[in-house]
């Protein structure tokens, strides 16, 4: 945009560049959110129909829980680019972030026909299709980490690999995804594997616990509330897990999809869990899925 201010196409891809920034920097996401909504509008009224303009606007409509609206301007993005990758990967990503996991597996498939070696659609199907059942824990494994020697570069898919081989019971391996997820992101890697450590081990629950509620030094996603509701799960404290997810329901945050995982299955049941999901407006499910 320094080069060219009147370049559309550019203004929207710093839109997603920076409504993405509080996942992998200390941005805060109000300011993320209000940036990336200013670049998305400048790029819109040079061109009104920029695809990826719309797809960062519905990044930070679903940071906000304002699911109809992410909706509406992602189908519109799909509109305008249905075959474009990232806008599939996105909508994908939305559909599984609202609880729509069978139709976020088929935008993905669609995404990945179209940029097969794309390590951020490949690491999410892997993930989809376990909590799916359409692939056994061995498969799962074998395709993750396929997928991480391809990307050792990737933050993202190092921290779905970590996330992966939490749910496999595959500690010595998060181990290593988490603490390369925290080294390329500039993150203390010691602290981020005691998290892992305490998960493993309950001797190691206490220091864990403590890491996650105190220090600073930790990898940028347990800053996201539902992502430390998440960890705290895994850790034992379901009362600190399910205060967390209400705190998060109150404003913005990222990476509803952790919601689906089974991590929060031992309380889905509990009124608090139902209750903090019900200020969310989750599940929500787009018009398109209610027709015949």
């Amino acid at each position: 945009v320094a080069i060219d201010p009147d370049y559309a196409q550019a203004w929207a891809a710093l839109a997603e560049a920076q409504v993405l920034q509080p996942v992998y920097s200390p941005v805060p996401m109000d300011i993320a959110n209000t940036h990336a909504l200013a670049s998305a509008q400048r790029a819109l009224a040079l061109n009104p129909d920029t695809a990826l303009a719309y797809v960062a606007q519905g990044i930070v409509y679903s940071n906000q829980m304002h699911w109809a609206d992410a909706d509406r301007v992602l189908r519109r993005a799909l509109a305008l680019a249905p075959g474009d990758a990232e806008v599939l990967n996105q909508y994908a990503q939305f559909l599984e972030g609202v609880g729509q996991l069978e139709p976020a597996l088929v935008e993905l498939d669609r995404s990945l026909q179209r940029d097969p070696l794309s390590g951020t659609s490949g690491a999410i199907r892997v993930q989809l299709r376990l909590f799916l059942h359409r692939i056994d824990a061995d498969a799962a494994a074998a395709q993750i980490s396929a997928i991480v020697r391809a990307h050792p570069d990737s933050v993202f898919v190092h921290r779905v690999a970590m996330l992966l081989y939490l749910i496999l019971h595959r500690y010595p391996e998060a181990e290593t995804q988490i603490r390369m997820a925290a080294t390329l992101n500039g993150a203390d890697p010691a602290l981020n594997v005691a998290l892992i450590r305490g998960i493993a081990d309950p001797a190691q629950r206490a220091r864990a616990i403590q890491i996650l509620e105190t220090s600073q030094a930790t990898d940028g996603l347990p800053r996201q509330g539902i992502v430390r509701a998440m960890f705290f799960m895994l850790l034992g404290d379901r009362d600190r897990a399910l205060a967390e997810l209400d705190n998060a329901a109150n404003r913005d945050s990222t990476i509803p999809q952790l919601l689906w995982f089974p991590a929060f299955d031992p309380v889905r049941n509990d009124p608090r869990f139902k209750a903090a999901l019900k200020k969310m407006g989750l599940p929500y499910t787009p018009r398109e899925l209610n027709s015949p």
